[in-house]
């Protein structure tokens, strides 16, 4: 069923289609959508993106590359959020090979993954039971976040949230492709996330970081879990409370540190109630730009997907880029 009344569905959009998300049953959807009449002047571009994110980037920016050198400016990604991240790198490599402007480019989307956290909160709007962003004539400006690995020089971005420590072991983790997971996902992708946070936190140790925010004076941790978001949507029902704007330059800080594996249980139970206890081991406040630091390889993620490093910078471009509402 479709609740798309009053969405203006704008010509000439390219779509991102990544028929692999939800275990590859997200091809149906998109074969749906294909056939809507209001979408016939889309073009479809089916990627089946590599589970290698580093390979799956460098795709997206010669994906991207072909239609921005034509001039297109409209795009949707069809997929989870790690289509959307995809799309937003490609754009983003693409803008800069181009010289084109970021801002001039708008971005939407159809929400076919397991959690669909660019979609929430969800303004109701559907295609074919799907949660849509698609109208380019409601838009807003956005923020873009940068990760950068301060080691290699390669930077990575995002629209929604970055973590360090044990949600992006999780996340590694839930993405893996293992099979308990798979089985568990196509049962209730609630259930899947349930399962990958109890596993996860009961396998955490913590690790030694060095942090910094801003220009603060550096200090060591000893970390559970570091959230940077700009939505605070993080993961199924889980959620942090709203600390900034999807416009100020800002990021959201919730740090988790020296917490045992059951003080940071209470800490998950709070999200679900959209609450974050300062009172134990933990802080939270808002920054333009982070960096972190640790002797071994860790995981980071942004916008779900993973990748190692041991020394980061997470800040805020100054470019930003529009996206549908």
């Amino acid at each position: 069923m479709n609740h798309l009344k009053g969405i203006n569905l704008s010509n000439n959009v390219i779509v991102m289609a990544n028929g692999t998300s939800r275990g590859g049953r997200s091809i149906k959807s998109v074969d749906k959508l294909r056939s809507q009449k209001e979408m016939t002047n889309w073009v479809f571009d089916e990627n089946q993106l590599p589970a290698d994110s580093c390979f799956g980037l460098r795709h997206a920016s010669v994906w991207a590359s072909r239609y921005l050198s034509r001039g297109e400016s409209k795009f949707v990604a069809v997929g989870g959020d790690g289509t959307m991240n995809a799309l937003l790198n490609g754009i983003i490599s693409a803008c800069k090979k181009h010289r084109k402007p970021i801002d001039q480019m708008t971005i939407g989307a159809v929400g076919t993954g397991s959690s669909n956290d660019f979609h929430k909160p969800f303004n109701g709007k559907t295609i074919h039971g799907l949660p849509c962003k698609i109208d380019f004539n409601q838009t807003r400006s956005q923020d873009i976040g940068q990760i950068k690995n301060l080691d290699t020089g390669e930077a990575r971005y995002f629209l929604l949230n970055c973590g360090i420590g044990l949600t992006a072991n999780a996340n590694r983790y839930f993405s893996s492709g293992h099979r308990l997971i798979t089985r568990l996902k196509k049962i209730s992708v609630d259930l899947a996330i349930a399962f990958t946070a109890i596993k996860s936190v009961l396998g955490h140790t913590n690790t030694p970081v060095t942090i910094q925010f801003d220009e603060e004076e550096k200090k060591n941790y000893l970390l559970t879990n570091l959230a940077l978001l700009k939505n605070p949507h993080v993961a199924g029902s889980f959620k942090y409370p709203s600390l900034v704007g999807h416009d100020d330059r800002k990021l959201a800080v919730f740090l988790s540190h020296d917490q045992s594996r059951f003080r940071f249980f209470k800490t998950l139970l709070g999200l679900l109630r959209q609450s974050f206890d300062e009172s134990h081991q933990a802080l939270k406040t808002t920054v333009s730009k982070v960096t972190i630091k640790c002797d071994s390889e860790i995981a980071v993620e942004c916008d779900g997907e993973v990748e190692l490093g041991k020394h980061f910078e997470i800040s805020i471009l100054k470019e930003r880029i529009n996206v549908c509402l």
